[in-house]
């Protein structure tokens, strides 16, 4: 079976660096009962705040998804080759837990004070990019083998 852990990742990142900024609006706003930084006062300064940040976290964080690229390659090839759930089990875990620490490690070096926890207004961004990478890891298929395994 040919694995497709190009497009794996793509979707993985793509889709974090996409919906971060909305987890990131939501918790910012539900701490600190505003929004951040900007001030919305209208739909199109609210559209262009999260543009901003959809470009800013894949600018940020291209990278880092670089390096997540490379983990999951060797990550898939290193495993036994048996198809099986358990095997998509151990991958898709490994891959979360590099995935969030890579998430981590990309953060804390940009925006240090992001280790000062929600006091920082980037705390939230991070935390929705983890959601997110953790989350998509499970939420798509790494490729053609996971869809016989799990039919």
């Amino acid at each position: 079976m040919e694995y497709t852990e190009f497009k794996y990742s793509l979707k993985v990142w793509l889709t974090s660096v996409v919906v971060a900024p909305v987890i990131f609006m939501i918790c910012n706003y539900s701490a600190i009962n505003e929004l951040p930084r900007w001030q919305y006062n209208s739909t199109p300064d609210l559209v262009n705040g999260y543009l901003e940040l959809v470009v800013l976290g894949g600018f940020f964080s291209l990278l880092t998804y670089a390096f997540f690229y490379l983990f999951i390659k060797i990550t898939v090839n290193s495993i036994d080759p048996m198809v099986s759930i358990k095997r998509i089990v151990c991958i898709k875990s490994i891959i979360s837990v590099l995935g969030i620490g890579l998430t981590v490690a990309t953060f804390q070096l940009f925006f240090s004070s992001v280790s000062e926890g929600p006091k920082n207004e980037f705390f939230y961004l991070m935390v929705g990019n983890c959601l997110c990478i953790g989350w998509f890891s499970w939420f798509y298929k790494i490729g053609a083998e996971e869809s016989q395994t799990t039919k």
